[in-house]
């Protein structure tokens, strides 16, 4: 699977793990995302999915550049 970072200037508020799937080719790949530390950032999974912050990400097929895909999973990753 792809993995592709996402990086975020400034204080980061959650970080997460999304597995995508293509729509067009059906390939798998996963994107990070870092959530800017903002007054209503999403700080959990359940935030997340209901967020204008998710809705307004761009995915991009690392393979086909479709920008059609689909989130599979979703994980909460911890501080490093």
């Amino acid at each position: 699977m792809d993995r592709a970072e996402v990086v975020v200037a400034g204080p980061v508020r959650a970080r997460f793990r999304l597995n995508i799937v293509c729509q067009n080719c059906r390939r798998s790949y996963a994107r990070n995302l870092a959530v800017p530390d903002a007054a209503d950032a999403p700080d959990t999974i359940d935030d997340l999915v209901e967020s204008a912050f998710l809705a307004r990400q761009q995915f991009v097929c690392p393979k086909c550049e479709s920008a059609i895909g689909l989130v599979t999973a979703i994980r909460q990753m911890g501080e490093e």
